[in-house]
């Protein structure tokens, strides 16, 4: 996650905070949690009762944040597991809108990308003069490939995987195929209309989790004789 999280803090810039908070922040608070393990060879919760009974409330802290944890990123490995599996065919499904879950605007990186992509560049190059003054910029960040149709003047805002094409009031939404496969298929967001409504339990999805639990329990089981 970290290049997304640079990238949505500010690119290049957000490696000045990180690393000042790294090295006196987190390294420091790290190697203190290593040193109070090895030093007293017990658990964070035991630790801390002994250091200072009145702080033991830390170590239960850092267990429930340890659980909340373990459940977010080995979600996020679970899904990476399933993806593997579907991986696994001659044709992997992300890569056709030949499925039960794709929309009618799901598309691949066929020649109607290309040609709108190339389309745009030409125009981009054509009317850059014009462009440089027109106030008529788009502000959605979710956009891909935009081109409008306003005077006469088309740009291309970005390549990415969805196009927008708006003429006389008239629009069309393209979505890749990779992403329907892994919001309409693997998450099913399609079947819920809010936070009110997650569905029911997926038993590939559940089937993977348990499987990742599974695999994180025997590194574990023996301590430090298993986990190296």
């Amino acid at each position: 996650r970290f290049p997304y999280v640079c990238y949505k803090n500010g690119g290049g810039a957000f490696l000045i905070p990180y690393l000042v908070m790294l090295i006196f922040g987190g390294l420091p608070l790290f190697y203190m949690e290593l040193a109070l393990g090895q030093f007293q060879r017990c658990g964070c919760f035991t630790v801390w009762k002994r250091l200072c009974p009145m702080l033991r409330g830390i170590g239960l802290s850092i267990c429930v944040i340890a659980t909340l944890v373990s459940w977010y990123y080995n979600t996020i490995i679970a899904w990476a597991v399933y993806f593997l599996f579907s991986s696994f065919t001659s044709s992997p499904p992300w890569l056709s809108c030949n499925n039960s879950w794709n929309t009618p605007n799901c598309t691949t990186f066929d020649q109607r990308i290309l040609n709108y992509s190339e389309e745009c560049t030409r125009q981009v190059l054509l009317y850059n003069d014009t462009l440089l003054n027109s106030s008529a910029i788009s502000s959605d960040p979710q956009s891909g490939v935009y081109i409008s149709v306003i005077n006469d003047t088309s740009y291309l805002k970005s390549t990415c995987h969805r196009v927008k094409v708006i003429d006389d009031g008239s629009s069309f939404y393209a979505t890749a195929a990779s992403t329907e496969f892994f919001e309409r298929s693997v998450l099913e967001l399609q079947h819920s209309d809010g936070i009110a409504r997650v569905g029911g339990i997926k038993i590939t999805l559940a089937l993977c989790l348990f499987g990742v639990f599974f695999l994180v329990y025997f590194a574990l089981w023996k301590g430090i004789k298993s986990s190296g």
